[in-house]
């Protein structure tokens, strides 16, 4: 699977501050979804990873860190895990019953 992504190690070698260039995931919907990747450069700061923390945390979000790498942390995961889903209907299991052993 190939991951289309904007990488934040670009973004940062492009600014006169790439230590402060960061990425904030949040997933969808924002209200209801507590999750939030934050994502490190491989030049951001660790002050600047904590600030991110801080501003997560007062959101009142659960926060992982995650390297900059296509899909970052959830979704490179979730990919393979849909993918075999599909392996699974493809060999006659039923959507109900894969949904049922993901709960």
């Amino acid at each position: 699977m190939e991951f289309i992504a904007l990488s934040f190690s670009a973004i940062g070698s492009i600014t006169q501050r790439p230590e402060k260039v960061v990425g904030m995931h949040f997933f969808s919907p924002v209200p209801v979804m507590n999750l939030l990747e934050i994502v490190r450069s491989l030049t951001t700061s660790d002050e600047t990873i904590e600030q991110m923390k801080a501003v997560g945390e007062r959101l009142g979000k659960t926060i992982i860190v995650a390297n900059d790498y296509p899909g970052f942390t959830v979704n490179r995961v979730l990919v393979p895990m849909l993918n075999e889903a599909i392996y699974l209907v493809m060999e006659g299991n039923t959507p109900e019953e894969i949904d049922q052993g993901m709960m």
